[in-house]
């Protein structure tokens, strides 16, 4: 507690090498952010480009859209299906080549 104030390693590279180790593979195949909002924006931003396509229901995670919208990236939702839940095959009938 004493060193509370202090910013952690962004890199996270004792923690990442550790990772690597124990998972077997490549030091550069371990990302890790401050929490899934972090995470969320890196792979928006290293994926989208503008125009491109990204699918949601409805209801999901804010952070899915907020995202996909920075990147100028089209944020198709669909509403969930009869049960309450996930409508994967209205999803799929959405798709084309920009999602």
């Amino acid at each position: 507690m004493e060193n509370i104030h202090y910013y952690t390693d962004g890199e996270a590279g004792a923690l990442r090498l550790k990772v690597a180790e124990l998972l077997d593979v490549q030091l550069n195949q371990i990302i890790l952010g401050s929490g899934s909002d972090e995470v969320i924006l890196m792979l928006a931003r290293a994926y989208l480009v503008a125009g491109d396509e990204t699918m949601m229901s409805t209801h999901t995670f804010p952070q899915y859209k907020h995202n996909s919208e920075i990147e100028n990236a089209v944020c198709i939702e669909v509403p969930h299906n009869k049960e309450g839940k996930h409508d994967l095959h209205g999803m799929l009938s959405r798709m084309n080549e920009r999602t």
